[in-house]
Formats: C-alpha cells, sequence, structure tokens
C-alpha cells in the first residue's frame, strides 16, 4: 500500500512538471510580446530600444531554461510574479478570484451530480422510447460542441435575445448560471450515457430479478413448502437436488412449483408477465417454462 500512494505521488509531480514546462513553452512562444504590451498600455510607440530596456527589466532576454528555472525558483517561494495584464501579483489576483471560481465548480458539480442521476435513471427506464431517443441525440451534441462555442450560444440566447440574463457579471448566483451550465453541460451529456449503460446492466443482474421475484410471492398466497422450492430453483437447484434433499419424487417437486407459480400469476398477472420478460431477455426462463419441462 505505501509504494502504492509513492507510485502516485511520483506521478502526480512528473505530470505537474510536465504541464508547468508545457504551458512555460507555449507562453515564451507566444505572438504577443509583454514589452511590446507594457509600453503600448502607456499610450507609447514602442521603440527597438524601449522594447529591448523593458526585456532586460522583466528577464526576458535570457535564455529559455534559465527563465524557466527562475520562474519555478519564485513559486517555491510564494513568488507567482507579476501579471502583465493587471499589473498586480500574481498571488493577490488568485485570492481574489479564487472565491468566485470556487462557486462555480461547486454549482458546476452539483449540476453534474443531480441532472447525471435524474437523466440515466429516466433514460434507463425508458429504454428504446422516444425520451431516451431525445436524449441521445442531446448528448451527442452536448458531447460534440466546444465549451467555449456553448458559452456564446447561451449568452446570445438567453442574455441578448431573450434578456434573463447578463451580459456582463452579475452579482450572486444569477451571475454563476450560464458559466456552470457552459461546464456542466457536456460532462452531463456524457455521464448520462454511462449512467444509463450501469443501471441496465444492473438491472439484468440475478439479485434485481430475486428481489422481483420475492415481491411477487410476498402478494400471492403461497405455501410455506412451495415458497422454499421456488427460493431453492432460483438459487440454482435442480428440481432433483431438491427431491433428494426433501426425500420425496421429482414429480411431487414439479407439482409444488406449479401450484406455487400458479398462485404468483394469479395474483400478479401483469407484473408477472414484465418479470418474465426480464428474464428471457438476458437469457433465464422465468420459472414457469423451468417448472413445466421439469416434468
Amino acid at each position: 500500500m505505501k509504494s502504492y500512494w509513492i507510485k502516485r505521488i511520483v506521478r502526480l509531480l512528473v505530470l505537474l512538471l510536465g504541464v508547468s514546462v508545457l504551458c512555460f513553452v507555449l507562453t515564451a512562444l507566444s505572438s504577443t510580446d509583454p514589452a511590446v504590451y507594457i509600453i503600448r498600455r502607456g499610450n507609447l510607440s514602442p521603440t527597438p530600444e524601449m522594447i529591448a530596456q523593458v526585456r532586460a527589466e522583466l528577464g526576458l532576454d535570457q535564455p529559455l531554461p534559465v527563465r524557466y528555472f527562475n520562474w519555478i525558483g519564485g513559486i517555491f517561494h510564494g513568488d507567482f510574479g507579476e501579471s502583465v495584464f493587471s499589473t498586480n501579483e500574481v498571488a493577490e489576483d488568485l485570492a481574489r478570484y479564487f472565491p468566485q471560481t470556487l462557486q462555480l465548480v461547486v454549482l458546476s458539480l452539483a449540476e453534474i451530480i443531480v441532472f447525471s442521476i435524474l437523466l440515466g435513471v429516466l433514460c434507463a427506464a425508458k429504454k428504446n422510447k422516444l425520451t431516451d431517443h431525445i436524449m441521445r441525440i442531446i448528448s451527442l451534441f452536448g458531447i460534440c460542441v466546444p465549451p467555449f462555442w456553448l458559452g456564446f450560444l447561451l449568452l446570445l440566447g438567453f442574455a441578448v435575445e431573450i434578456p434573463i440574463f447578463s451580459v456582463t457579471p452579475a452579482p450572486g448566483i444569477v451571475g454563476l448560471i450560464l458559466p456552470s451550465i457552459t461546464l456542466s453541460f457536456p460532462v452531463i451529456c456524457s455521464t448520462v450515457r454511462v449512467f444509463r449503460a450501469s443501471l441496465l446492466e444492473e438491472m439484468h443482474r440475478d439479485y434485481v430479478s430475486y428481489l422481483d421475484l420475492d415481491r411477487l410471492i410476498a402478494n400471492s398466497s403461497m405455501t410455506q413448502e412451495q415458497r422454499l422450492v421456488i427460493n431453492l430453483l432460483m438459487q440454482g437447484w435442480t428440481e432433483t437436488d431438491i427431491a433428494e434433499t426433501r426425500g420425496c419424487s421429482r414429480q411431487a417437486v414439479c407439482r409444488l412449483l406449479r401450484d406455487g407459480v400458479q398462485k404468483i400469476v394469479d395474483a400478479n398477472n401483469a407484473e408477472w408477465e414484465g418479470f418474465a420478460r426480464k428474464r428471457l431477455s438476458i437469457g433465464d426462463p422465468p420459472i414457469p417454462s423451468m417448472c413445466f419441462q421439469g416434468g
């Protein structure tokens, strides 16, 4: 167990290192020169001399590996540098926007959990019906559409055409509804299909059939002996095994089965047909065919 956690921590550190290198290299290869941006922000016309001076002040004239290790070293000391866009310390900007980001994440996660379960159960209950087909199309759309394009469509639809929300950030939870939907919708569309498939698979498990049968037996007027024989049969016993255990003939066991099943059918006619169809759909015959085939 200890070696497992050590491996996981090492993999996490390697992943973080790789992400930091990739982000730093992509930022360095960006077409936007921070020095030019800073000069233009002061309403000045950048000249080569001014650009070289600003780059020297920012340390951008140093080799890329040196800049990377200086940046990593500053992070370990709590110095994330200065933002080019806000001119504030990066740590200050992170502390300022972290509460709103956390609220957005929590709201999106809540939407994913609630709607994935509800829609997954609905699709499983309406398998291959109109509701399931509609959800399949919506899920395909949600998985394929890019989140940034989805956010634009939501703003266009519910902030411009139908002004329910505001285009600019609004205070409170109202301002988080559209962003949270943008984040949660693609995830919901994928998890609904996974949850539906898992739920349908579990519904065909033997323990679900046993629960259905127990409920049907409880609604009937079967004797205790008939209940025992049917429960043993559902657990995998054959008529011969039951007869040998109880010291009676196989024909007597089949008669008990026939009488007991008939009482179940009489008391639960419609529900029994559904149970039998479920058993046949997964390759297991319902009890009537098993006991009648047995003699």
